[in-house]
């Protein structure tokens, strides 16, 4: 027994010390860094598609830009060419034959891929907003009709409204009753022309600083960047500017936005771009107290947003 130990252990020495021999102990000494993974280059590629695939693809978005703004050939062409370039193979067989609803889901990538489509956005033609008022708007266009911010007041209104004052932009439901809303706005200050409003909470707490300011019309909000600064909104970019305006672009990383604005019998008509190649139209009726009266967001699928001014 006691020579089969002296045998076992001998044998585990020489074990041991082949390892080390062959591997040995790491020291504490740095060692180069690796370079990362390239992990797309693990993924598949996409097989290539067949010619008749793709011209389909291109061919039915085309058509369906064509359909939706009218005779701009050299858009819709910048469009389907793009679309070709960023659409996933599954999405280009599935096209073809897709409802309306994934259309306009694959519409959305024209907003994330700025540098893809900023190009045809530059070339597009915008044409005229529809310029259809919907009822709940011509009856406060016929109730103010003597009271309205045009293009020929707007630089030279004054401030009418008193601090305190309050009002919010009530949605309208499909059958034109008042829907709710809590984004109450108070009016807590007036300097140069300016007013500033904040939201009130709903426990009646009122902000000590303004989170919108409107000034002839122009309504601004509180940059989220930078808390002392404000832009204009969205939806005012470009309003007052009657005929073609844009902004945004690769030197603000913003999507390029083309906006033709019209002004007929007391309302601003605006249209921009909407989702993929479709455009939207936005309809303002505005008080001459700066403020709007009744403002409606309708898209050519015939989809609209209304909402009016309610005061308390």
């Amino acid at each position: 027994m006691t020579n089969l130990r002296l045998f076992l252990m001998a044998g585990l020495i020489l074990v041991v010390a082949a390892c080390s021999s062959t591997h040995p102990v790491q020291t504490s000494t740095p060692q180069q860094s690796k370079k990362p993974i390239d992990f797309k280059s693990l993924l598949p590629s996409q097989p290539p598609l067949d010619d008749e695939t793709v011209r389909k693809f291109v061919d039915a978005v085309f058509s369906d830009c064509k359909e939706q703004v009218g005779n701009d050939d050299v858009y819709c062409t910048c469009y389907a060419d793009g679309m070709n370039t960023i659409a996933k193979n599954k999405t280009k067989i599935r096209y073809p034959h897709a409802s309306e609803n994934e259309k306009s889901l694959l519409g959305l990538v024209t907003i994330f891929n700025t540098v893809v489509f900023n190009d045809c956005e530059r070339i597009r033609s915008l044409a005229e907003p529809d310029m259809e008022l919907p009822e709940p708007g011509q009856r406060i266009l016929e109730q103010y009709s003597n009271e309205l911010l045009t293009p020929g007041n707007r630089l030279t209104i004054k401030p009418k409204l008193e601090l305190g004052y309050e009002f919010v932009m009530m949605p309208l439901k499909k059958d034109g009753t008042l829907g709710s809303s809590s984004m109450w706005r108070r009016l807590i200050e007036i300097e140069d022309n300016t007013l500033g409003f904040a939201y009130v909470g709903t426990d009646q707490r009122i902000p000590k600083r303004p989170s919108i300011r409107v000034r002839q019309g122009m309504e601004y909000e509180r940059s989220m960047v930078d808390d002392k600064q404000f832009k204009e909104s969205r939806d005012y970019r470009c309003l007052f500017e009657l005929g073609v305006c844009s902004f945004g672009g690769e030197k603000t990383g913003e999507r390029f936005i083309k906006v033709r604005t019209v002004f007929k019998n007391g309302v601003w008509f605006s249209r921009s771009p909407a989702n993929g190649s479709a455009t939207k139209t936005l309809v303002l009726i505005i008080k001459d107290d700066g403020l709007p009266l009744y403002k409606a967001t309708i898209y050519e699928t015939g989809l609209r947003n209304q909402s009016v001014r309610l005061e308390r």
